[in-house]
């Protein structure tokens, strides 16, 4: 991880990017090397919704 690395305008665009995606918000730590926690305290601060779950597939059924 990026253990106390600066958040840099570089970054931002590039989670601006990743965020216009459908990958996840661990997907998205992963690949910027970052806490899922600090991904998405940026996320917010920048105004960017991101998915927090990955999606199965699977659809619900009632009973």
């Amino acid at each position: 991880m990026n253990k106390g690395a600066a958040w840099s305008m570089k970054h931002d665009r590039e989670l601006i990017e990743l965020s216009k995606s459908s990958l996840t918000l661990e997907v998205i730590a992963e690949r910027l090397h970052r806490q899922p926690d600090k991904i998405l305290k940026s996320a917010t601060r920048l105004g960017l919704t991101l998915n927090r779950r990955a999606l199965s597939g699977l659809k619900a059924t009632g009973k």
